[in-house]
């Protein structure tokens, strides 16, 4: 190589630099040629040697660090690009649990279903209840019944609280094409809290035709998987659906809003030019992959900083086919290097 080179040559500088100013060692046999030898000071031959020395001891030095930079370039991009590997990995991680934790959600539903078509009406509101409390961790706030008009005859919790009218309660049910249930549109209540509803068509013993439903706190749902992702030292996840719209962030103010919005309102100055790109092209269109990103704050420090994200989409058949969730992994480049 050129380094093995360059040292060779040094080596051979190294010797003659010797001899131009020390001459030949006693200890060389006296040969005519090395008696002939002439040391003469301050000479063109001992001037280009010597210069020639230095030279080529400080193209090596030089070179050295080159290559020692360059490395340090391989080596950096190599340890990001392990790390969002590992970010990856906790970004499937959360998807896969919050998956299964709708499916649970719906396999509870369907069983309740085919309870309640064969129980008495004494034991409706038990059952009821007994899913409510199976499944609170995961975000179900309330079930009920309600008939055609949209009209509500039982729910869990018995409260007194207003549900949107007969119209609204009909339009968010939804079913995909084979009529499973499947998430309703979401809504932000007056708490900023992100809910949704699960509708399955069933006869109750008083109405025909009447909807079991199930009122979800989708900010919970996800928290409960999020909120304990930790990557690196203090990276973190968020959640976004395919409108942009946090569904959850370590940070409570931003669970319910706008991304795009937020981020500018928060810190005007600083572009998230690259964010966007990431959402818009890829996460909204329920991609998975990794990247860098500019941004002007984390866990309460403010400041433009480079993080590193990770994403992947939410996998399965309780949303829409056009719903998409979003899981995202993110840490500061900056903490990434510390151990290097």
């Amino acid at each position: 190589t050129a380094m093995s080179l360059l040292v060779v040559l040094q080596l051979g500088l190294g010797v003659a630099t010797w001899l131009v100013k020390y001459s030949w060692p006693t200890w060389v046999p006296q040969l005519a040629w090395v008696q002939s030898f002439t040391v003469r000071a301050d000479s063109m031959t001992q001037a280009l040697t010597v210069t020639a020395h230095v030279a080529v001891g400080s193209l090596i030095l030089g070179t050295a660090l080159f290559f020692v930079y360059q490395n340090w370039g391989i080596m950096h991009d190599q340890i990001n690009s392990d790390f969002n590997a590992q970010q990856l990995i906790l970004a499937h991680q959360a998807a896969s649990e919050i998956d299964m934790d709708l499916e649970d959600i719906q396999v509870e539903i369907t069983i309740l279903k085919k309870l309640l078509a064969e129980a008495l009406e004494s034991a409706r509101d038990e059952a009821m209840q007994s899913v409510l409390d199976r499944t609170r961790s995961k975000g179900l706030t309330e079930i009920g019944f309600a008939n055609v008009e949209g009209e509500i005859l039982a729910r869990e919790p018995s409260i007194d609280r207003a549900w949107p009218d007969a119209t609204d309660f009909l339009e968010d049910c939804r079913w995909d094409e084979e009529g499973n249930m499947v998430l309703g549109p979401l809504r932000m209540d007056e708490q900023s809290t992100v809910t949704s509803i699960l509708c399955s068509r069933m006869d109750s013993p008083e109405v025909e035709g009447s909807l079991l439903f199930a009122r979800l706190d989708v900010s919970r749902l996800i928290a409960s998987v999020t909120r304990s992702i930790r990557s690196g030292r203090t990276g973190y996840a968020w959640v976004i659906d395919e409108n942009g719209v946090f569904l959850y962030h370590p940070d409570k103010e931003f669970i319910g809003q706008s991304a795009f919005a937020i981020r500018e309102k928060r810190m005007p100055y600083v572009s998230f030019a690259q964010i966007n790109h990431i959402m818009k092209e890829r996460m909204f269109r329920g991609e998975e992959g990794t990247g860098v990103y500019i941004s002007g704050w984390h866990r309460g420090i403010e400041g433009q900083m480079t993080k590193l994200i990770a994403f992947t989409s939410v996998k399965t058949a309780a949303l829409m086919p056009e719903s998409i969730w979003s899981v995202a992994v993110v840490a500061p480049i900056k903490e990434v290097a510390e151990p290097v």
